[in-house]
């Protein structure tokens, strides 16, 4: 081997080690920058409890004037209960901690020397500033929709920090007499006054720090309307859709598009999951890098991303992608091209039609704009039937009743003497239809849902239409068997003996008079805890939070 090889090799062999040694700096900077900067954040409050040193005062005070030393203190005790907070934001990898921890560094490291010629303290802050400065590369992380939380343990140690220092201050000044004037005192030796000053600034900024961040978890996430208008140009020129796609429109979704545009997924937030609903709509041959695309934008923006109610046909591209399975349900569609009320097997449904036009019921399908008669009249029904439940509508994986967004909607309307007793509208599907929101007058016919769906269906049989969805029946399906998933033992348990707080049995045995073919549908996570925190995430979206969750059973 010659010299010019064995130099090659040997510089070969220091660009894999150092980028080796890059690999593991840029895993562990967040960390050690988080507890360098908390720790920084907790010496400076500690030595502002602490009684100044003298010599260094004097020397302060001799050349500044006090008001400033004094505003340096209170200042000072601002800048670093903030620093405890964003050590989380460092911990996550967020750029936006990054820049503002560096900021309050050099800040600090200023404020040091004018409150009181701490300069020890001055070169650690800088020090920590510069670590924040080489290692900028592992901060790429820009927190998105929903991310805002108050960082468990982070705060809990924070708060902590916070109080441990108020128990030293009052422990190191007990002896000073305390009065109403000790807070305007502005003198060199009043240590305890500055004590006190500081104290009311660092409740302040926690306190306004943790106001801030609950507002911003609480905000809703929703579409804009430049977004619905959009989405709802996307849908309609796409030559193939399913049903539940017309969800987009519900308005509590955001949209991640690829960058052709041809390829859309909708999601909602909850918490920092970005839950998507059903698979990617569009093109079949970006759907695999969407998976990717959309996976790699949660974690930019400080999320991790689940996938919520999609079928056998995207589990290979969701397993490649590195996400855990868990099945939730069953859907049922049934075939119209084979479906009609002949033969004994449709003898009940044949003796329900002839019920309802006993009764009176006609059936129709109808349209309407906002503001005419048709929406007043079906509000009505709406309104009755929510007055018979508690909570609010329902969103997410399932519409709600809003004018602009039924307006959309073909409408499958039942009446009796000309008054709507039953409605549902219908979700136009390339070779699909299927009912999404599906409401009845309290004193409506028992069968009216029964002969409300059944007309639906001969009505979609007439229009061409291949497939009626009638959506899913949740934990249907789910084994309980020694060497299942322990939720799939769970929802099978639920389902067996819950029957009476939501009738999960008395739903799959409604749908099955109709005869469907039952398809498997899964939530999709990267781990299996967080399949578990998906999965309490879509219900609290579906649901409406802890109302909608104690909300009694609506049965068809």
């Amino acid at each position: 081997m010659s010299y010019t090889d064995v130099d090659r090799a040997r510089a070969g062999w220091l660009r894999r080690v150092a980028r080796a040694v890059g690999a593991v700096v840029s895993s562990l900077s967040p960390h050690l920058a988080a507890l360098m900067v908390f720790s920084s954040g907790a010496m400076v409050i500690v030595t502002l409890v602490q009684p100044q040193i003298a010599v260094r005062m004097a020397l302060v005070s001799g050349v500044l004037p006090l008001g400033l030393v004094d505003l340096s203190h209170f200042l000072a005790a601002v800048c670093a209960t903030v620093m405890l907070f964003l050590a989380y934001g460092l911990a996550r990898r967020r750029a936006a901690a990054r820049r503002a921890s560096m900021v309050l560094c050099v800040a600090l490291a200023g404020l040091a020397l004018l409150s009181g010629f701490v300069w020890e303290e001055s070169v650690v802050l800088l020090g920590v500033a510069g670590l924040l400065w080489i290692t900028r590369a592992a901060f790429y992380r820009r927190p998105g929709p929903g991310s805002a939380r108050l960082g468990g343990w982070w705060t809990f140690a924070a708060l902590a920090m916070l109080a441990i220092s108020a128990w030293l201050g009052f422990a190191i000044y007990e002896e000073v007499p305390y009065s109403g004037s000790l807070w305007l005192t502005f003198l060199p030796e009043a240590d305890a006054a500055r004590f006190l000053r500081a104290l009311i600034a660092v409740c302040l900024a926690a306190g306004v720090i943790l106001l801030l961040r609950v507002l911003a978890a609480l905000r809703p996430v929703s579409s804009s309307p430049e977004e619905l208008v959009r989405v709802d140009a996307f849908l309609k020129g796409q030559a193939r859709i399913e049903p539940e796609a017309w969800l987009a429109l519900t308005g509590d979704k955001r949209f991640f598009y690829s960058a052709s545009g041809q390829s859309v997924i909708m999601y909602a937030v909850s918490g920092r999951c970005w839950i998507a609903m059903g698979p990617p709509i569009g093109a079949p041959d970006e759907r695999r890098e969407m998976i990717w695309k959309f996976r790699e934008a949660a974690d930019r923006a400080d999320a991790w991303p689940a996938f919520y109610s999609v079928g056998p046909d995207l589990l290979p591209d969701l397993l490649d992608a590195g996400f855990v399975l868990q099945k939730i349900g069953e859907a049922a569609h049934v075939p119209l091209s084979t479906f009609s009320l002949e033969g004994g097997r449709r003898y009940r449904l044949r003796q329900t039609r002839v019920r309802a036009r006993k009764e009176g019921l006609e059936f129709s399908v109808e349209r309407f704009a906002p503001g005419e008669e048709l929406e007043s009249e079906l509000r009505e029904v709406s309104e009755a039937w929510m007055r018979g439940r508690t909570g609010v509508e329902k969103n997410f994986s399932l519409g709600r009743f809003d004018a602009h967004y039924l307006s959309r909607f073909p409408i499958a309307v039942l009446r009796r003497e000309g008054r709507i007793i039953a409605f549902a509208n219908l979700w136009p599907g390339t070779e699909a239809v299927g009912p999404d929101l599906m409401r009845a007058r309290p004193d409506a016919p028992r069968s009216s849902m029964e002969a409300l769906l059944l007309e639906a269906m001969l009505w979609a049989a007439e229009n061409r239409y291949s497939i009626f969805d009638l959506g899913r029946a949740p934990l249907s399906g789910l084994e309980d068997r020694p060497f299942a998933p322990w939720m799939s033992r769970v929802g099978a348990f639920i389902y067996r003996h819950a029957d009476a707080i939501y009738g999960f049995g008395g739903l799959r045995a409604f749908k099955q008079k109709f005869d469907p073919v039952w398809s498997p549908r899964y939530l999709a996570a990267p781990d299996t805890f967080r399949v578990s925190a998906a999965l309490l995430g879509a219900t609290r979206l579906t649901s409406g939070g802890l109302i909608g969750l104690l909300r009694p059973p609506v049965r068809p």
